[in-house]
């Protein structure tokens, strides 16, 4: 790959690295139309593998972060990969990065500062200034020997959680327990479990064939059935976290998919508990702008729920309160469990016999196990040795499957190659020999002599 950072310098003191600002949600990659060259303005915990190579494919001239570009639990490659192609990494620029840099804008980044055009070979610092750390590989080096000197740790830690989670959901993961149904019939059909990590745009490109030919169930998670929709997919069924932090939208809650609330027991607070005590657990959802607190029974373990009918569908719909008054329809019950909201939405999909689990924007390698939460990989980890072999990775699938063959087209074609050389061969001299000697052999259908007894 070539070098896609340049150096460029302009007239006066203008030297380092000028592009157009691509600023992302919390959390994300930058989305919408990239020109090469563009500075990527992020705010994540720190720059793994995955990220950088899905920032390559965009070709950026910097990378900016809020926070380090390096993590101290695990050495992974990142930052280094972004440097051997020559992008311009400086990280720990605060949290008000993405406040004093808007999408669009004009920066230029120069030795781990960042300055705002103000006019024709005019920079300026913006009103809260911008002083990082531009990385190096050895900077980089340094910091990826002393994540390794720490795995084995981190290895410890999370094994420690990993049975900890284990032991609080045993009945959830060992058998089922407290999953519940929904009406959407997933038993020996193909399910795409969709989530807006990194990547899921061009996941979702490569599955349209298999989209268009198995008609699989689609899941959107929290943004991720958000995803679906701008990709001109139908969601069947939404699983939006409780505590409203990454809440799918209003949007996709109604767009006539089946809903289910993701909670954390314990978060759920009757009307009227707590009043005074609204924590982002407290059972108030962003779903609800007026902070009402959830006031729908928890599920009971036994996999089954009460539930209402929306009048103009017909179907049943698992959502809490605050997110039907959102999606415009009733509220029954939530399913509660310690588990991450896609953790959920597999474990539903796969108790309710999914042929196979095709997860899109969504990754489970042993780095991030260690780079992630402890408590989310724990889920994780264990959520995916509990669905077994059925789920599979959207990539993997988009390489393997094989357009269905069918007969009737097939045999569309042959017809029409026959008629087209039977056409092509009357044409030549030949063939008009070949008629005139059909025509003498086979009567005709109006003689008398084709009629028996003629």
């Amino acid at each position: 790959m070539l070098g896609i950072g340049r150096r460029r310098k302009s007239t006066g003191d203008a030297a380092g690295v000028v592009g157009r600002a691509r600023v992302a949600e919390p959390g994300h990659l930058p989305t919408g139309r990239w020109r090469a060259g563009d500075v990527a303005v992020l705010d994540l915990p720190h720059l793994d593998t995955a990220t950088a190579t899905s920032l390559l494919e965009r070709r950026p001239a910097a990378v900016l972060l809020a926070g380090p570009a390096t993590s101290p639990r695990y050495p992974h490659r990142g930052p280094e990969l972004l440097l051997a192609e020559g992008v311009v990494v400086v990280d720990d620029l605060g949290d008000h990065l993405r406040e004093v840099v808007r999408d669009g804008t004009t920066v230029r980044v120069d030795g781990g500062r960042v300055l705002v055009g103000a006019g024709r070979d005019r920079w300026v610092d913006t009103p809260q200034p911008l002083h990082g750390r531009e990385q190096d590989l050895d900077s980089v080096a340094m910091a990826v020997e002393h994540a390794s000197r720490s795995m084995a740790a981190q290895l410890e830690a999370f094994a420690e959680t990993t049975g900890a989670v284990l032991q609080v959901e045993r009945d959830l993961l060992l058998e089922g327990a407290g999953v519940p149904q929904v009406p959407v019939r997933m038993a020996g059909r193909p399910v795409v479990v969709c989530v807006d990590g990194y990547g899921h745009e061009d996941d979702l490109r490569r599955l349209r064939s298999f989209v268009a030919d198995r008609r699989p169930v689609l899941v959107g998670v929290d943004r991720g059935a958000d995803a679906l929709v701008r990709a001109g997919l139908k969601p069947d069924l939404v699983v939006t976290d409780g505590d409203g932090r990454d809440v799918a939208g209003v949007e996709a809650l109604s767009s006539g998919a089946h809903v289910v609330v993701h909670a954390r027991p314990g978060d759920a607070r009757r009307a009227g508990d707590a009043e005074d005590d609204a924590s982002p657990h407290d059972g108030t959802s962003a779903l609800d702008g007026t902070g009402a607190h959830d006031d729908t029974a928890a599920h009971d373990g036994t996999g089954t729920h009460e539930d209402d009918v929306d009048d103009a569908t017909g179907a049943t719909v698992v959502m809490t309160r605050p997110a039907a008054r959102a999606a415009g329809g009733p509220g029954t019950t939530r399913f509660e469990s310690h588990l991450t909201t896609e953790d959920t939405a597999i474990l539903l999909a796969h108790a309710a016999g999914a042929s196979c689990i095709v997860t899109v924007g969504s990754h489970a390698t042993l780095e991030e196990f260690l780079d992630r939460g402890r408590a989310g990989a724990a889920s994780t980890f264990l959520t995916r040795l509990r669905a077994g072999g059925t789920v599979v990775d959207a990539a993997t699938v988009a390489r393997l499957h094989q357009p269905r063959r069918s007969w009737a087209l097939v045999l569309l074609l042959v017809l029409a190659a026959l008629v087209t050389a039977v056409s092509a061969t009357a044409a030549t001299p030949w063939g008009q020999e070949q008629l005139d000697v059909l025509r003498e052999r086979v009567p005709s259908v109006t003689s008398q002599q084709w009629w028996p007894g003629g």
